[in-house]
């Protein structure tokens, strides 16, 4: 017997493990997307509320004093329900937010601005 005849081929193994992982991570990305209503759905439940909650968090550590933190939760519970409702422009909203987070990155808002800006995130909803 030669040396070639000796040694196991574990080739075709690895090949049914990858198969199997692919298989399994395909059904868990299947899986998220049959859950959240398709790629829109996807796109509306994670990324889009994922960057609604990045933006509230940062609303909140910059509020002026005569804004109530109840007023921003509120303005933005309002954004969740109208994106989960589909009455929520999301092209209209991604520029708010992106505008808020670069424009009030050093500096604190001024109440008149805040204002505007939780006027305009309740005015992208249809």
């Amino acid at each position: 017997m030669s040396d070639e005849e000796k040694t196991p081929k574990t080739g075709r193994g690895c090949l049914a493990v990858f198969l199997v992982l692919l298989g399994a991570a395909g059904a868990f990305v299947g899986f998220g997307l049959w859950r959240t209503g398709g790629w829109d759905g996807f796109v509306r439940e994670y990324l889009v509320k994922g960057s609604l909650n990045s933006v509230q968090q940062r609303a909140l550590d910059v509020r002026p004093d005569g804004i109530a933190e109840a007023e921003i939760n509120e303005a933005f519970d309002e954004a969740r329900q109208a994106i989960d409702e589909e009455r929520m422009d999301l092209e209209a909203l991604a520029p708010k937010l992106k505008e808020f987070l670069e424009k009030y990155k050093q500096v604190k808002p001024s109440n008149a601005e805040m204002g505007i800006f939780l006027e305009d995130l309740r005015g992208a909803s249809q």
